[in-house]
């Protein structure tokens, strides 16, 4: 179960996310962990996905999760999986998987870490497909227990018309995977 959507993000006119504060997502975060728990006690409960949106050039990220953990230490026992999406080409190059266990690890919140939104769009396909293929690596380097990807080919929005199907990127991402 994931608790909400990207909470670090103030939305749009198209796009809609939690639109609270750290204080409300808290009790939200409790109520709805306490109710999964009495349905199903095995259940894993994963933390709204961390956009990633607030990385700026002090190398600081998520305000949200840092005053959510800051303000409530006692929400770590209220979710079993941290999550990030990471869905461009920005300069991170393992999905945020490093700075993001970083910030748990702040908080000495030890949880597995799914990156259950990632991709890499708005580039041309070959350079979405060179970008996938790295920041997966490093990001299961970084720690990352699963990884969700958001499309099935890597789009050209640039004019070539030209798409790249990544299944098969996925597939030798895959097997390197299970190697180790």
């Amino acid at each position: 179960w994931e608790v909400m959507n990207e909470p670090d993000l103030p939305g749009s006119e198209t796009l809609d996310f939690y639109k609270e504060g750290s204080d409300e997502y808290y009790a939200l975060l409790r109520r709805t962990a306490k109710a999964i728990r009495q349905a199903d006690d095995d259940a894993n409960i994963v933390i709204a996905g961390a956009a990633g949106a607030e990385l700026n050039q002090e190398g600081e990220f998520m305000d949200f999760y840092y005053n959510l953990f800051t303000d409530h230490p006692q929400a770590k026992k209220y979710f079993t999986i941290g999550n990030i999406h990471h869905v461009s080409m920005a300069n991170e190059t393992d999905f945020n998987v490093a700075v993001y266990q970083t910030m748990l690890d702040t908080f000495n919140i030890n949880k597995p870490i799914w990156v259950t939104e990632a991709g890499a769009e708005g580039s041309p396909a070959d350079e979405q497909k060179q970008y996938v293929r790295s920041a997966t690596q490093e990001a299961v380097e970084a720690g990352a227990k699963r990884i969700f990807y958001i499309s099935y080919a890597f789009g050209d929005d640039y004019g070539s018309a030209s798409q790249k199907r990544a299944k098969k990127v996925y597939r030798k991402l895959i097997d390197r995977w299970n190697e180790d």
